[in-house]
């Protein structure tokens, strides 16, 4: 019996030490993302747009703090400018309207897995120290194609003299849209990227994520982006 006992207790405090360190495992961590960056069309959305720029705003839940796999959420917008192909074709489904510009947009609201690849030991209250990961999501994207044309428009009175007459300023350039089309459809991303501890829940990374919008014509764009998570 006595032995029993001696095992019983043992067992008991084993258990005892365990549970504070199984609980800091389970705990999770959520973390928000802000990210901003340079967006390159790729494919044939090369021949339609020209490079632009890009933002999105996440988050990220750790299931536990060791934990290597990470799940995530982001809404971002892109915007580019239009190639003058774009134009010409907007032109010829429009011909009596002149068109002399235009951009496209695009909105996404999508989620995803993120793994990571350490390559540093812990530093800086960051568990996994420094590390590269990979990401794949997918959602829902809004693109917007919007056409412009070049007017002279006239401004409202700008000069006003002290007895409080006002005189029209000089005529200047400005566009005025004459085109506009919105698309939602499924999409789906995929990316790499390498990430940095600045302080305790605070990380920079750079991030390479490629973007296929199901359009009629698949659009297709790489934002290279800087971000922050905290």
């Amino acid at each position: 019996m006595g032995l029993r006992s001696v095992a019983v207790a043992l067992a008991a405090s084993s258990v005892a030490l365990a549970m504070p360190a199984v609980a800091d495992e389970g705990a999770p961590e959520f973390t928000g993302r802000l990210t901003a960056g340079w967006a390159m069309p790729v494919g044939a959305s090369s021949d339609y747009v020209q490079s632009g720029f890009s933002a999105s705003a996440g988050f990220d839940w750790r299931p536990y703090p060791a934990s290597s796999w990470v799940l995530q959420g982001d809404l971002s917008w892109s915007r580019f400018n239009a190639e003058q192909r774009l134009v010409d074709l907007a032109q010829s489904a429009a011909p009596d309207v002149q068109i002399d510009e235009g951009l496209v947009r695009a909105w996404g609201l999508t989620g995803g897995i993120k793994y990571y690849f350490p390559f540093s030991p812990s530093v800086k209250g960051h568990p996994l120290g420094a590390a590269f990961y990979a990401l794949g999501g997918v959602g829902a994207y809004h693109r917007e194609v919007e056409m412009t044309q070049t007017v002279l428009v006239t401004p409202l009175p700008a000069n006003c003299d002290w007895f409080g007459y006002c005189y029209p300023g000089s005529p200047a350039a400005g566009d005025v849209l004459v085109y506009s089309k919105g698309t939602t459809k499924f999409g789906w991303n995929v990316g790499l990227g390498v990430e940095f501890p600045l302080e305790s829940h605070q990380w920079w990374y750079i991030e390479a994520r490629f973007h296929r919008i199901e359009t009629t014509n698949a659009t297709e764009f790489v934002p290279i982006s800087v971000g922050v998570r905290f």
